[in-house]
């Protein structure tokens, strides 16, 4: 850590004090806050700095301000104040904000949370969806249509507008030629899906890879792998999450996606195979049903811990 820099402390009891304060403080925690940026000079650099991402903050409910100081260990304070003091440590670094992924979450111009999904018509008749867990920049100008997908998974149909379209995402770019395709970000690839049109891919460093309607690639940092097999229909748009004889993990990691916390399975039945059509907008349903339709049971430890096990467990 630089000389420059806001400790992580410090930077937490800033986000504490200005979410207090926005949730409407008493006279008492107003003068406590004040004698807290005047203890110190890094104190006072943190208040500054999260009084500049102020307009991120706004969408944090005043009920969740209020009491973060209270009951500073409940999940959405701790989430609030996470995001917070990310900002105000990144901030002080100088570091690109909009690279990471909770400031992502606070920064994007169009954003879901876990389990939400989210359909935008742009000006040029471009429409979106947004999948679980996203976050997307849009960056029109006069010369080009520029997505930047931040994280998550996005499906676009382009609208008739003669500035060129580009999607960039972690790994590549996507330069679509009057199609529908879809992105999804991993950890160490893109994935693309063509359902119409040509869209172009080029890797961060590498050669670029027409893409046809009915393909699908993955995208690293280094080259464009096409796939054998023709792309999957995007269920999820429709709110849907359909499998064919799908491995019970890999079903649950993708099930997963759309609730917080771990949904996980025990190793004697990891490589059932799955098949159905589950509802994605209820979890929970999707896990009652597949107990019903499977040898099967599901162990709630807590809303966020799922166990999956054989039914006579």
């Amino acid at each position: 850590m630089t000389s420059h820099a806001v400790s992580r402390p410090v930077a937490q009891q800033a986000a504490r004090w200005f979410l207090c304060l926005q949730g409407g403080a008493s006279e008492d925690e107003r003068q406590a806050c004040a004698a807290w940026r005047a203890a110190d000079s890094e104190h006072e650099r943190a208040w500054q700095l999260a009084t500049r991402f102020s307009a991120q903050v706004q969408s944090i409910p005043p009920d969740v301000a209020r009491a973060t100081l209270q009951r500073p260990a409940a999940l959405g304070r701790r989430a609030a104040v996470k995001a917070l003091t990310s900002l105000v440590v990144l901030g002080s670094l100088g570091v690109a904000l909009s690279r990471t992924g909770t400031v992502d979450t606070l920064l994007a111009d169009a954003r879901t949370a876990v389990g939400e999904q989210r359909r935008l018509t742009l000006d040029d008749g471009t429409e979106l969806h947004l999948n679980t867990d996203t976050a997307v920049d849009i960056r029109y100008s006069a010369g080009e249509r520029l997505l930047v997908l931040r994280r998550g998974e996005l499906y676009v149909s382009t609208g008739k507008d003669p500035r060129p379209m580009l999607v960039h995402s972690a790994w590549g770019m996507f330069q679509p030629l009057g199609t529908r395709f879809a992105v999804r970000q991993y950890e160490q690839h893109d994935e693309l899906k063509v359902l119409e049109g040509t869209v172009a891919a080029t890797p961060r460093a590498g050669a670029t890879l027409r893409i046809e309607a009915g393909e699908q690639a993955l995208v690293s940092a280094t080259r464009v792998t096409r796939l054998n097999n023709a792309p999957a229909k995007l269920d999820w748009v429709e709110g849907m999450l359909r499998v064919e004889r799908m491995p019970l993990v890999d079903f649950l990691a993708e099930l997963g996606r759309y609730r917080h916390g771990w949904v996980r399975c025990a190793p004697e039945v990891a490589q059932l195979e799955i098949s159905g059509v589950y509802q994605l907008a209820d979890s929970d349903a999707a896990l009652r049903a597949l107990a019903m339709a499977f040898p099967l049971r599901v162990n709630y430890l807590s809303r966020y811990w799922v166990t999956v096990v054989p039914a006579g467990a």
